[in-house]
């Protein structure tokens, strides 16, 4: 784990991790990091283009 907050890098291609905020950054319309004293957090906004709304199960 790394000090600091969170943020977008570049993975090489035979990386086994560091693209979480890369999947995030081109999935969402926007994200961003919540620092507290005992955690780190990143949250993100999904918006959903759907021409009509899905039925919640039953």
């Amino acid at each position: 784990m790394t000090a600091g907050a969170p943020r977008l890098g570049a993975a090489g291609s035979g990386a086994t991790r560091g693209r979480g905020l890369f999947l995030v950054d081109h999935l969402s319309r926007g994200w961003g990091v919540t620092r507290r004293p005992d955690h780190t957090g990143v949250w993100c906004g999904i918006g959903c283009t759907c021409a009509a709304p899905v039925p919640a199960a039953a």
